[in-house]
Formats: structure tokens, C-alpha cells, sequence
């Protein structure tokens, strides 16, 4: 076995060796050989053997200290030979793939003769700036900024697009190796293996070169940020400069005015269309977009005007003038937000100009020929969106002007007040500017109730509102709470009346919320048309027991503390009376819920509900033959030691009654009233008051019977023996 492996082991390594032999030695002529004999540049080099291609096979075009253009001579020679042998079949795809070949390597050799222009800027420093050559350098750093971002993307998209095209290029090596060499197949396989490494060599190198601009582009904006901070340490004002500004600033006042004026013109112009035809609807959508192309020149004349009113506040910083801190912190506080409203501005803008860019160029592609006068109006609709978003471009570099403004009010102006006031001024400016963002947050419009507008602010001060009468509500129930336990028991009146306070509090409260959030409740009408809906769709079992749960509070057939029995025979307590249901407490302490209407329109028996008292029947029976004095005796005698008896009034004496003459016994019943705690406990009492009666009668001797039976038997021997009678008498 291990002489086998030595044996193969030896073979393959021949194999290799008398294939890295053929390929550096040109044979000539033939698929799968090396150039012509007559080329002397395939002496010095091995060309890519099509039907066997190694791994390393570019080594002789990466070499860049040769001259790769005659590499690629020799190699195009050797292609054209290698076509020209293949089946038509092949032919075409042949040829594309040695087009791809020769033009990406000699793309590829043009630009590694290029080389990356990196030329050094040298800052020279001016000893002073003023305020324009500072805006100046500032929007050039913005510029350039933006040139790096967008450079730097490219770079990652275009490697990730390299990574993509090298593990391409390996599965597909992958792929060409497992074919056979004298596949009809391999000789097109293997040149599209080469035009796809030469492919992805080229973009390689374009990713090298684009690598290098980049870094010559982070140098020069690294230049100009460092040119940019040394102008604001040596910005200068000068009198002229001063008097240069407020003309600016009377000019932008009229450009200003000029633009109010054309946006007024604009939206007037749009609320006097009819949209009956197509012709019309496009008219209308061109008057829209005029309005927010004239609304945005209205923002660029309002920011370049802010942007002279910054200059002017940071000359005057600069030139050590009075300045008036607090109104210049309360004026940063403006610039704020402004720059913050125009922002959220621009992105609306923004969208509504490409969606009308859109929507016109859509039209512009569906229209008929004929349709010449909605032609031009589309063609209207889309070159003035582009203008708009032109404009919107410029809007945000003079939104970016102030920002950077003032950023550099606020530095120096901190210099100027000192640290400690500059650090209470920002903390009250912050604060001011945080309660205005917020404010500006919940006045927003959420939704709308008719055409009234809810917003955050207003359901805060409903619920608020709604949480007040909650609070009075509970305050006043325990209230009434308070004094029903000082009078030492429920006090059915005080529980209607904070039930009833509570439902009037909350509807009061309920209608105070939304009033404050601009409903009008004047409309009865509206408001009943309300109810009758909500209660069409599905809450007339909650009114139902709402308004059953108002009866039983007006009524008082029921009240809390009563002790009352259900048709389903349920016993409890009332312990609540809410707005759906009522909740029962039995005797078990298992609460039970029962819809408010079925209190109303179901029978319903309330042991307490005029007296607190209540006679109860307590059954027993006795023998015949027993003295019934003695009876009374004993059974009053047991009443008497149960605490539940009432005692005091003739009419709530004990009684004892004889009912019935029964088949054992002779049937009694103890009659006796009893407190109310005991009324509300019927079958404990019944039993503790059965408990002494048995007490009592086993001490008097008094037998308690149970049932007997006279048994007559018949038999056979009443026909023997006339006259014989047999009886019995059995007990069960």
C-alpha cells in the first residue's frame, strides 16, 4: 500500500513538472500553444494557454516593469491564431470574448501610465479676512466636503463591485477546472475566464487610482477647514464694510417685500380654479408648483436678509462696539429656528417638486400627439419643477451660511460676555428654545374631529381636565364615605348621592375637555346624533344597564348594604351599584356581577329593604304524647341563649307554634326575629338556632321521633283459620 502511494505521488509530480515545461517553452501553431516562433517577445514570457489555464496566469501582464503593450501585441497575435481554428458554433462568442480581452488590457495599460494628480495646496495666510472671505472659505470647505463624501461612496460601491467580480472569478476557475480538456466547451470557458480577470484588473486599478484622488481630496479639505479656522481668529471690519452691509440689507428688505408679494399673487391665483377638464386639472397643478417655487424664493429673500442681520450683530461683536447681549442672545434664538422651520421646509418642498417632476413627465409620455396645449402645460409643470429644485439647492447653502453665522455669533459673543454670564444667557436662550420646539410639538395638528384640529397640547389638557374630575370625584365619595362610617353603618342615602356626584362630575369634566379643545357642544343635535350612532353600533346593552344602574340609585329598591335573593337563587349583600353591573357578595364571600338591567326587569328579593329585622321559621318536631308546655318551654328557653334574638318589643317576642299533626310527630315551629346581622346570615343562624333546640329537648327528655309504620300481613293461613288476625309492628 505505501509503495502505491510513492508511486502515484511521483507521478502527478511529473505531470506538473512537464506542464510548467510545455507552457514556458512556445510550441508553435495549434489550440493550446504558446505564439509563433517568430515573435520574440513569447520568448521572454509564457502566454495564457487557453484550453489549460494555470492559477497564476496574470503574472505576465501584472509585471509593470516590462512593456505590457508588446505582451498584449503578442497575445492578440495568439488569440487570433487560437479563433480561427474554433467551430463555427464557437466562433462568435470567440471573438466577443478576445474584443473584451485586448480593450480592457489596454484600457488597463493607459492607466497605469496615468498618474494621479496630487498637486499640494499651499496655504498662504492673509493677515486679514473679513466677513465675506470668511463665508467664502466656509463654502468652499462645504464644497469640497461634500466632493469627499460623495467620492468616498463611490470608492465603497465600487469595492464591494470588485469583491463581487473576484469571487465570481474564482467559482468560475472553479467551474473551468473540473472540464474536461477536450471539452468542445473549455477553449470559450477559458477565454471568458481572461476577458473576466482582465475585467476585474481594470477596476482594480481605477479603485487604486480613485484611492489616491481621494486622499489628495481629504488633504485639500483638511487645507481648507485649517484656512477657515485661522480666518475666523483674524476676521476685520472696517467702516466700509459696515456701510456696505446695511445697503445690503435695505435691498434685501425690498427683495424680501417683492417676494411676499409674488407668493400672495401665487396662492390667489390658485384659489380661483375650476378642475373640470384635464386641461384644467394640469393648470391647477402648474399654480400649485408656482406656489411653492415662489414660496421657496420668499424663504431664500428671508434667509439671505437673516444672514445680513448675523453680519451685522458679528461686525458688531468684532469691532468691540456696545452690544446689547440679551436681545443679541434672543436674536440667536430666532436664527434657530428659523434654520430649523426652513429645514423641515425644504424636505416638503423637495418631495412635492420631484413628485410634480414626476407626475408631469408621466403625462408628458402618455399624451396624444393632437394634445398640444396640455403638452406645453406639462412641459411648463416640469421645467418649473426643475427650477424649484434648483432653488432648493441654493436655499440650503444660505441656510448653511447662517448656520455657520451663527455658530460664530455665539463663540465670539461668549468671549464678549464672559463665561459665567455667557453660560447662564445660553443655558435661559437653550431653554427658551427647547419650550419653543416643544411648543411648536404639541400645537401640531394630529388629526381632526369635524373640522376642528386635535392636537398633543389639547389631549394632554383633556386628559388632565378629565383626571381633576376624577380626583373631586373621589375626594367627595370618600368624603361621604367618612360620615356614613361615622353614623356606624351604610347609609344608603350618602352611597346615591356620591354615586350620582360622581356621574355628574365626570360629565361635567367630560364636556369641559373637549370644550377646551375647540368642540362645540351648543349643537344638541350634533351631540345627540352622536349617541344615537355610538349606540347603533353596538352599545345599547351598556346604556341599557347604565340607565338600570340611574333607576335602582333614584328608586332605592336597592340599595348598598341590603341583603337580597336573585331568581337563580343567589343570596349576597349589595356592595356596589356601578355603571354597568351591580356586585353581590354571598354569605360564602364569592363576589358576584349582575348586570345592572337584570336588577331592574328580573324578580328580586330584598330581605332588608324597609326593616332591618326579620322573622325567621325554625321548624322541629316532637312525639306524640309530649307535653306541649314543656315543649314551649324547652324551644324558648333555646331561643333565648341564641345572641341573634331580638327581645326588646312585645311584637318581636319568641314564639312557639304547633303547625301540623304529622305521620310520627307532631310538627312545631319556633318563631323568632332576629338582628340584622342575622338576617343576612340566614342559614348559619337557622342552624345555631336548630342546635339549641336539640340541646334543649335531649335535657327536658323530650324524645325527638322518627317515622313509624303499621305493617298488616296476609297469608294462607287466614283461609285455614278463619278469623286469626296476625299483625305486626315494624319501625324503620
Amino acid at each position: 500500500m505505501g509503495i502505491n502511494r510513492f508511486y502515484w505521488v511521483i507521478c502527478f509530480g511529473l505531470l506538473v513538472c512537464g506542464n510548467l515545461f510545455a507552457q514556458t517553452i512556445p510550441i508553435p501553431g495549434g489550440l493550446g500553444t504558446g505564439a509563433s516562433t517568430s515573435n520574440t517577445v513569447a520568448e521572454t514570457f509564457s502566454l495564457p494557454q487557453v484550453s489549460s489555464l494555470r492559477a497564476d496566469w496574470w503574472r505576465s501582464f501584472d509585471n509593470t516593469t516590462v512593456d505590457i503593450y508588446q505582451r498584449i501585441s503578442a497575445l492578440e497575435k495568439h488569440l487570433d491564431e487560437l479563433i480561427a481554428e474554433q467551430p463555427p458554433e464557437s466562433l462568435d462568442a470567440a471573438k466577443e470574448y478576445r474584443k473584451r480581452i485586448i480593450a480592457n488590457l489596454l484600457s488597463l495599460a493607459n492607466l497605469r501610465k496615468q498618474k494621479t494628480l496630487q498637486t499640494p495646496e499651499i496655504n498662504v495666510f492673509k493677515e486679514g479676512y473679513t466677513i465675506g472671505d470668511w463665508l467664502e472659505l466656509e463654502n468652499r470647505r462645504r464644497s469640497k466636503q461634500k466632493e469627499v463624501a460623495d467620492e468616498q461612496a463611490a470608492i465603497e460601491h465600487l469595492q464591494k463591485a470588485v469583491d463581487t467580480a473576484a469571487k465570481q472569478h474564482d467559482n468560475e476557475m472553479a467551474i473551468y477546472i473540473g472540464v474536461s480538456a477536450t471539452a468542445p466547451n473549455k477553449v470559450v470557458l477559458g477565454l471568458d475566464i481572461i476577458a473576466a480577470r482582465a475585467t476585474l484588473e481594470l477596476a482594480r486599478q481605477r479603485l487604486s487610482h480613485q484611492r489616491k484622488e481621494f486622499s489628495g481630496l481629504q488633504a485639500s479639505l483638511e487645507s481648507l477647514s485649517e484656512e477657515k479656522s485661522i480666518a475666523e481668529e483674524r476676521l476685520v471690519v472696517s467702516a466700509e464694510d459696515i456701510s456696505a452691509l446695511n445697503q445690503r440689507r435695505l435691498d434685501q428688505e425690498q427683495e424680501l417685500a417683492k417676494a411676499s408679494i409674488n407668493l400672495n399673487l401665487a396662492r390667489s391665483q390658485v384659489l380661483g380654479t375650476i378642475t373640470d377638464t384635464a386641461e384644467s386639472v394640469a393648470q391647477t397643478r402648474l399654480l400649485e408648483q408656482q406656489v411653492v417655487h415662489a414660496s421657496v424664493e420668499e424663504a431664500i429673500a428671508r434667509l439671505r436678509h437673516t444672514v445680513t442681520d448675523s453680519s451685522l450683530a458679528l461686525t458688531s461683536l468684532l469691532a468691540n462696539t456696545e452690544v446689547n447681549s440679551r436681545q443679541l442672545h434672543e436674536q440667536l434664538v430666532g436664527w434657530r429656528l428659523l434654520i430649523k422651520e426652513t429645514s423641515s421646509r425644504l424636505a416638503g418642498w423637495r418631495a412635492e417638486s420631484l413628485r410634480e417632476q414626476g407626475r408631469a413627465q408621466t403625462q408628458l409620455l402618455n399624451l396624444a400627439p393632437s394634445a398640444l396645449t396640455l403638452k406645453s402645460i406639462n412641459e411648463a409643470r416640469s421645467q418649473l419643477s426643475q427650477d424649484t429644485l434648483l432653488k432648493l439647492r441654493e436655499l440650503d447653502d444660505v441656510r448653511l451660511d447662517l448656520e455657520a453665522l451663527a455658530d460664530i455669533c455665539q463663540l465670539r459673543l461668549a468671549a464678549h460676555d464672559g463665561l459665567l454670564k455667557h453660560w447662564w444667557v445660553s443655558t435661559v436662550e437653550t431653554l427658551n428654545l427647547g419650550w419653543v420646539g416643544a411648543f411648536n410639538l404639541l400645537t401640531e395638528s394630529l388629526f381632526k374631529i369635524g373640522e376642528t384640529p386635535v392636537t398633543i397640547l389639547g389631549l394632554f389638557r383633556v386628559v388632565l381636565i378629565i383626571t381633576v374630575a376624577l380626583t373631586l370625584s373621589s375626594l367627595l365619595r370618600r368624603m361621604l364615605a367618612k360620615i356614613a362610617a361615622h353614623n356606624e353603618g351604610e347609609n344608603p342615602a350618602l352611597y346615591t348621592v356620591g354615586r350620582l356626584a360622581h356621574y355628574v362630575i365626570l360629565l361635567v369634566g367630560m364636556m369641559i375637555a373637549l370644550s377646551s379643545i375647540g368642540l362645540d357642544f351648543s349643537n344638541i343635535a350634533l351631540v345627540a346624533g352622536a349617541l344615537s350612532v355610538g349606540i347603533g353600533f353596538g352599545l345599547q346593552s351598556i346604556v341599557n344597564n347604565f340607565v338600570s344602574g340611574l333607576i335602582l340609585l333614584f328608586e332605592r329598591s336597592l340599595n348598598v348594604g341590603d341583603f337580597i335573593e336573585l331568581d337563580s337563587g343567589v343570596l349576597g349583600v349589595v356592595m356596589e351599584i356601578n355603571v354597568r353591573s351591580t356586585l353581590i357578595n354571598t354569605n360564602d364571600n364569592v363576589d358576584i356581577i349582575v348586570p345592572n338591567s337584570e336588577l331592574v326587569s328580573a324578580k328580586v328579593t330584598n330581605w332588608t329593604l324597609r326593616d332591618t329585622t326579620r322573622r325567621m321559621r325554625i321548624p322541629f318536631g316532637v312525639a306524640y304524647g309530649t307535653d306541649k308546655d314543656l315543649v314551649r318551654k324547652a324551644v324558648l328557653e333555646a331561643a333565648d341563649r341564641v345572641p341573634e334574638t331580638l327581645k326588646g318589643a312585645k311584637k318581636h317576642q319568641p314564639q312557639v307554634w304547633l303547625v301540623r299533626f304529622g305521620d310520627s310527630s307532631l310538627d312545631f315551629e319556633l318563631v323568632v326575629w332576629v338582628s340584622q346581622a342575622a338576617a343576612k346570615r340566614p342559614a348559619g343562624v337557622s342552624a345555631a338556632y336548630m342546635w339549641e333546640i336539640e340541646t334543649s329537648l335531649r335535657q327536658y327528655e323530650i324524645e325527638i321521633p322518627f317515622p313509624q309504620r303499621d305493617l298488616h300481613i296476609r297469608s294462607h293461613f287466614e283461609q285455614n283459620e278463619p278469623g286469626t288476625v296476625l299483625t305486626g309492628n315494624d319501625s324503620e
